[in-house]
């Protein structure tokens, strides 16, 4: 059998039976080949995003407003100050790496002449004298960078020498400091500084740098640790991503001009079509975040038209530079075969960089596998939740640990986010369980406030899809997948919201027995076997004693699960796994549509 082209046609192979696959891959075909936006009701928003445009630059111009910048009335100005005093997602958390052996490889045109490793970020300042500006050295001073990661030691010389990079490290590595620190230094060596301007923007904005991420909450912690690089400059921040509730003040803002552009590639295909609202014939440096995920479905053609205005739906007048012409660098935490060839066709003799084992799990996570029955899987949480949630008693919620549950579908989400409000036990108890949910579903102020919610502590634990896949959240030290991922690459992505840096981090894993062939893709493609984690009878007794089982002898339904006789019948696991499957890949297809 040929090898599916990507994650989305190797998850239809395994679950769709014959009779709906031609049907499935129809509908895939008309996501991934129709060209998005092209209705009356798009062209009509496209119209008022431009009316928005120019009617905020002639309020501006009546108004004197200038696009100033480094003044404390600045509201990235306080946000960057806020972000700054609650500490810094890179830099000091990083000094396990300096005890560790971590294994780089290096390939591509040149690769012997690229500058040597620098152990120190002083020692970036002091080999690249010429490249690293007084400003950003001050902000990284400021954020604690110290000692770089094994990626910054290479990404970061690597990216100042002007070359294009193809990185692929483990998840919690630093790698956006890896890219942030030498597309900003060539900003603000050649960049135009809006902030400076002594008169009131006018025309499209014409941003040096652009980064792209796939969704709108990785956008978001690349914005944050932007605002702290560019702290006190006169470079210009602007954050584009989808959400019809933020179009509005996102037109707003870029009407003031921009210099740095952090963007989800549908939002910034629907503003830089025109070249009205965005021109991307200035851009010098692209940076692509996730780049196995941006280069999935209908995504590709975002950047295809971006990059390479492959179907001419771009202006001319503000179409990128070829690759030639401009800095372009590549992130990831995991690159399949079909997305690395992909890529190059958007860099110039770029270098590759292979940090540690593809596809491997932090060093600092303990991965365990619970071996349970479908049925049994809420039972299980309960109890992890709850000892989870018994540990923080006597925290202060500003200390309190963080715990991720994350499932495949929308519903599933939904499905658990109802059982955990509040419920009472069999026992006469009632347990709240202080969590919020995340996924596609939700409207985007929800989505906003539920994150907040989850990032400052109000809550602890998040139940969510794999669109919190690339989020980086401190504290979070417990990673569950309540239902194990249909596509491989994820579960090190999720298994990476814990462990990051200098922090340790557990991943538990629930096994149910029609989840058996996903287990076995995960440890094929991460090279190692996940521990076993065998509940001990009491632990068993307590799952079913919580439960609604007619049965309750459990010391039978023990021996029943560690026997050699399947929990299910091969019709309950076609019945099963399609229904929780075909929910989850109905969630991925809807987030296109």
């Amino acid at each position: 059998m040929a090898q599916p082209e990507n994650a989305v046609e190797r998850t239809a192979d395994r679950i769709f039976p014959s009779d709906e696959e031609a049907a499935f891959r129809k509908l895939m075909d008309q996501c991934m080949d129709t060209e998005p936006f092209a209705d009356e009701a798009n062209l009509k928003q496209n119209n008022m995003q431009h009316e928005w445009f120019t009617s905020q630059q002639a309020f501006n111009e009546r108004n004197r407003i200038l696009p100033g910048k480094a003044s404390h009335l600045d509201r990235n100005w306080i946000l960057a100050e806020q972000e700054l005093m609650h500490g810094c997602q890179t830099g000091p958390e990083f000094k396990r790496y300096d005890k560790l052996s971590v294994n780089v490889q290096l390939s591509g045109d040149h690769a012997e002449n690229m500058p040597e490793k620098l152990e120190t970020f002083e020692e970036i300042f002091e080999n690249f004298p010429d490249r690293v500006p007084a400003e950003l050295k001050e902000n990284l001073n400021r954020c604690g960078y110290k000692i770089p990661t094994p990626v910054q030691k290479y990404a970061i010389p690597a990216g100042l020498a002007d070359r294009d990079v193809i990185c692929c490290a483990p998840t919690g590595s630093g790698k956006t400091g890896a890219y942030l620190i030498p597309m900003l230094s060539s900003t603000f060596r050649f960049g135009q500084a809006s902030g400076k301007l002594e008169e009131p923007f006018s025309g499209a904005a014409k941003p040096d740098t652009v980064i792209l991420a796939p969704t709108r909450e990785l956008c978001e912690q690349i914005f944050r640790e932007a605002l702290k690089f560019c702290h006190k400059t006169y470079h210009l921040v602007v954050k584009i991503c989808g959400g019809e509730t933020t179009a509005k003040c996102q037109v707003q803002e870029l009407a003031a001009g921009a210099d740095v552009v952090i963007a989800t590639p549908g939002r910034l295909w629907a503003f830089a079509q025109h070249g009205d609202i965005i021109n991307l014939s200035k851009v010098e440096c692209l940076v692509i975040d996730e780049a196995d995920n941006m280069l999935s479905c209908t995504m590709r053609y975002y950047l295809n038209e971006i990059i390479m205005n492959s179907e001419n739906t771009m202006h001319s007048k503000g179409q990128m530079k070829d690759k030639l012409q401009r800095q372009t660098m590549m992130f990831s935490a995991t690159y399949p075969h079909d997305v690395h060839m992909q890529q190059l066709q958007y860099l110039h003799t770029p270098i590759q960089m292979q940090i540690g084992a593809v596809g491997s799990v932090g060093v600092g996570i303990e991965q365990k596998l619970i071996q349970v029955q479908q049925k049994c899987k809420y039972k299980q949480l309960r109890l992890v939740l709850s000892e989870f949630q018994d540990g923080q008693i006597n925290l202060r919620s500003d200390d309190w640990q963080r715990l991720i549950v994350f499932c495949n579908s929308k519903w599933q989400v939904e499905n658990l986010d109802k059982k955990l409000q509040g419920e009472t036990w069999p026992s006469g108890a009632r347990r709240d369980f202080y969590h919020t949910v995340l996924h596609r579903g939700l409207t985007q102020p929800d989505r906003d406030s539920n994150l907040l919610e989850f990032r400052w502590g109000s809550k602890n634990i998040l139940v969510t899809t794999d669109i919190s896949r690339g989020l980086h959240i401190d504290g979070v030290t417990w990673v569950i997948n309540y239902d194990l991922p249909d596509v491989s690459e994820n579960y090190v992505h999720r298994c990476g919201r814990t462990g990051r840096g200098n922090h340790k981090g557990h991943a538990i894993s629930f096994c149910a027995e029609n989840e058996r062939i996903l287990l076995d893709e995960i440890e094929a493609y991460t090279g190692a076997e996940i521990d076993r984690f065998d509940l001990q009878p009491e632990d068993y007794k307590d799952i079913v004693d919580e439960s609604d089982f007619n049965e309750k002898d459990w010391k039978k339904l023990l021996d029943e699960n560690i026997s050699t006789k399947p929990l299910y019948t091969q019709t309950d696991v076609d019945d099963d796994f399609s229904l929780s499957s075909r929910r989850g890949l109905r969630d991925d297809i809807n987030q296109y549509m």
